[in-house]
């Protein structure tokens, strides 16, 4: 009832607080302060909320919205002036964090994408997937700092129910970071990062791939999607010639020992909460960008290459990973392909009580080669709706190839060859379909006698 009470009167409290009322009653400043006239309050950035240190009875700060004109901030006496008396101050809890929240939606983005699945694979119940649903948030708070987070519900988030019985489902930030920006070239970032080995994982949204799977190399070797907790620092630079230079280098917590084969590195994907080990991995990416004529044709080419290391025991045996990526675009033809190579040291899965005691695998590669070609017969656009005059047939392929442990033959080796077409309605939605033939051991025939699946998705952002 106290609280009550408390709230009530607080927002009762009369327009008075906006005069003269806060004034000291001998007109003068305090001891060591410094008048207003020599030093004005301190301004925030246009549209940014400012935090005052006035007391206030109610206690915690005072939260201040500048002018969005840009005009002077208010003057002293007021509720949110500096130079206010802690009974001024007392303004309304609720119209501090009314003010502070509109000042983030004002500036806030909101979006996302989503991505549902049916799967028919040989051997095997088909089904329904609802794969993902992502929003993704982006906050400027100050012309050089900035805020961003991705949130991802797989499956339908939590709970979730697989083989008759429910469990935990996933519900994650794949993304939350802070980035401060002092030049192109020098980004700080901390946070939840995306790890930038290779093009793929850092781009990795479902409506920009024109298949639905994503590429087995990019799922076991390269754990797509790879997030990890930590910072670094990230830039650009133009060189001559149109080439634009970019760089990825961050700290992370790094793998952990659950290294194996058939699955890779997936299981050993560092926690965002602790590390096995007091070594801290480094991951980064130099990439090379260009776009622009090269005779007659408009060329886009991204080409990157990857490097990481990291203890991933407490014993400091280390993983240690290399890869290149490209990424060709010439009218409707694209052409994007990844490779990694993984050498680790001889260690086994033993840093927990519920470790399999396995020997983790001292070499692995993999790698993948896509290409596709996007057109439209102008007979069939001039008959389509004039909203769909600027949608698109996809024809895609793509080899991947994956050696979970290169010292022997196993499940862990797989190929994979997929073939796909996709019609993309608008350039936010995508209808994709493919056929998947899949063979398992050894380094065979991928077309002899393979596992067959179909995969169909409807991919889009919002």
């Amino acid at each position: 009832m106290r609280l009550v009470a408390a709230c009530l009167l607080l927002c009762a409290i009369p327009a008075w607080a906006d005069g003269d009322a806060g004034a000291r009653a001998d007109g003068g400043a305090a001891q060591g302060e410094v008048p207003p006239a020599e030093q004005p309050p301190p301004r925030a950035p246009l549209g940014v909320p400012r935090v005052m240190a006035t007391p206030r009875a109610s206690g915690g700060p005072v939260i201040e919205l500048p002018p969005e004109d840009g005009g002077p901030a208010p003057p002293k006496g007021t509720a949110a002036s500096p130079g206010a008396s802690s009974e001024v101050s007392r303004t309304s809890i609720f119209s501090d964090l009314k003010s502070k929240a509109e000042a983030i939606i004002n500036r806030t983005v909101l979006g996302g994408y989503g991505e549902f699945a049916f799967v028919k694979r040989q051997g095997e119940d088909s089904y329904f997937e609802a794969r993902r649903v992502v929003a993704f948030l982006h906050a400027p708070i100050h012309e050089r700092i900035s805020f961003t987070t991705e949130i991802e519900f797989e499956h339908g988030g939590s709970p979730l129910k697989r083989d008759g019985a429910l469990g935990a489902g996933e519900v994650q930030l794949e993304f939350a970071a802070v980035d401060l920006k002092f030049f192109d070239q020098f980004i700080l970032r901390g946070g939840i990062i995306l790890v930038p080995f290779g093009r793929f994982n850092i781009n990795h949204d479902a409506p920009t791939q024109d298949l639905t799977d994503r590429p087995l190399v990019l799922t076991y070797l390269i754990p797509s999607t790879w997030f990890e907790a930590g910072a670094g620092l990230l830039g650009k630079q133009k060189l001559p010639g149109g080439v634009d230079l970019t760089w990825e280098a961050y700290v992370v917590n790094g793998f952990d020992a659950k290294i194996r084969d058939g699955l890779g590195y997936r299981a050993a994907r560092g926690s965002k909460l602790q590390d096995n080990n007091d070594d801290k991995a480094v991951v980064g990416r130099l990439g090379f960008y260009f776009f622009g004529p090269i005779g007659r044709r408009t060329v886009q080419i991204d080409l990157g290459v990857s490097g990481y290391t990291g203890a991933y025991d407490r014993r400091g045996n280390r993983a240690n990973l290399v890869g290149g990526d490209l990424a060709l675009h010439v009218a409707g033809f694209e052409l994007i392909a990844e490779y990694v190579r993984g050498f680790n040291d001889p260690g086994f899965d033993d840093d927990y009580p519920i470790s399999t005691r396995e020997a983790v695998p001292t070499a692995l590669q993999g790698l993948f080669v896509e290409a596709h070609y996007h057109v439209m017969p102008n007979a069939l656009r001039r008959r389509l709706p004039s909203w769909l005059r600027e949608s698109v047939f996809t024809l895609a392929a793509r080899y991947d190839l994956i050696d979970t442990d290169r010292n022997i033959k196993s499940s862990g080796d797989r190929q994979r060859v997929t073939f796909g077409l996709n019609y993309r309605f608008i350039e936010a939605v995508v209808w994709k379909h493919e056929l998947q033939l899949d063979h398992v051991g050894g380094a065979q025939n991928p077309f002899a006698k393979p596992d067959l699946g179909y995969v169909t998705s409807l991919a889009f952002l919002y």
